[in-house]
């Protein structure tokens, strides 16, 4: 079921993509982005979720993923290191592994 601000709708069927990423190399600092291409493209007239996760945690800055452009073709992810507390980033990150896993919803 998927909850939106006025209605509950069912999904009569999942549509799912999912990769990996290995490694991840695009950052903030040289504003590069990686773009993932699905190897089955989601129907034009569905909505495309993506939900991106780091696989292994290398260096010591915090790894902060961020997608843009999702289509039903595919989408572009980089990573942009995690600002803490008295402790600015400089927004570059070492590569890691990124899994991630789309899904195609007609809402």
């Amino acid at each position: 079921m998927v909850a939106t601000a006025s209605k509950t709708q069912i999904l009569s069927v999942l549509d799912q993509r999912a990769g990996i990423i290995d490694p991840l190399d695009a950052d903030r600092k040289r504003n590069t982005w990686h773009k993932v291409t699905y190897d089955v493209p989601f129907d034009s007239n569905k909505k495309v979720i993506v939900i991106p996760m780091t696989q292994t945690y290398r260096g010591n800055g915090t790894p902060g993923l961020r997608i843009q452009n999702v289509t039903p073709l595919g989408f572009e992810i980089r990573f942009d290191e995690v600002v803490g507390t008295g402790n600015l980033s400089d927004g570059a990150h070492t590569t890691d592994v990124v899994g991630w896993v789309a899904y195609g919803l007609q809402l």
